[in-house]
């Protein structure tokens, strides 16, 4: 999976002695990236996903690559990293500045059953109900720690029920947390962006079938983790064979 960037500088000289040159740049675990062009040029880009839409990416990308393990293992770890937005989210909600958020997740963050305590407690003290969790916790501790190797249609299956897990959150989103969802969106941004020149940059973005805007959708479209996996499928098939 690759982020496709340009120059800013270049850009612009396109029409005259440049061409709009496009490069290619691994994702990778930061959100500001740099592009050193051809030219000599500086260019800083910022990625809009949040982790959690970038890691189920991979994990769709993993199972249209046929590695099945990887894919499950990606789902997975998007809905733990889901789990602390949603903390971020409900903490910035109530008011929660973010040196304070920092200090908590020190904390929180060194243990997954923590993470999961703090999302169910946050979950139930705002919605007056016990969130609904995996149902499939079996086969990824198979595959973790067993060594199971899941076939495609596993993949695909456990895939659509974190989809579902995750934009199941929807409304709660953007009504009860809103004023804390768009502190949480923008915290991990603003941050590692302060520490980059944006003045020769840009925020770009991938496309990713979990996008964070599913909570402006006036109706929710469910979409399908199978169409999306298979249409990966043939793209990487039609790459293939220009080569």
């Amino acid at each position: 999976m690759k982020l496709e960037v340009f120059c800013v500088k270049c850009f612009p000289l396109k029409h005259q002695h440049r061409p709009d040159k496009h490069y290619e740049l691994d994702i990778q675990d930061k959100q500001v990236y740099s592009l050193y062009c051809e030219h000599g040029h500086t260019t800083s880009i910022g990625m809009q996903q949040a982790k959690f839409e970038l890691l189920f990416e991979l994990g769709c990308n993993a199972a249209a690559d046929g590695y099945f393990r990887e894919s499950i293992t990606s789902f997975t770890v998007s809905l733990e990293r889901f789990y602390e937005f949603f903390i971020q989210t409900c903490l910035f909600n109530s008011g929660l500045a973010e040196t304070a958020f920092e200090n908590c997740w020190k904390e929180v963050s060194r243990q997954s059953e923590r993470q999961l305590g703090a999302y169910i407690s946050l979950y139930t003290l705002n919605t007056g109900k016990t969130p609904q969790l995996s149902k499939m916790v079996d086969l990824r501790n198979n595959i973790v720690h067993k060594g199971y190797i899941p076939s495609r249609d596993e993949a695909i299956k456990y895939g659509q029920h974190i989809y579902d897990l995750i934009t199941g959150h929807d409304e709660l989103l953007k009504s009860i947390l809103i004023e804390g969802f768009h502190k949480a969106n923008s915290f991990v941004h603003t941050k590692e962006m302060s520490d980059h020149n944006m003045a020769n940059g840009y925020s770009s973005s991938i496309f990713t079938l979990l996008d964070i805007t599913f909570i402006y959708e006036p109706k929710k479209e469910q979409k399908n983790v199978g169409a999306h996996i298979q249409m990966l499928e043939q793209v990487k098939k039609h790459k293939s064979r220009q080569f």
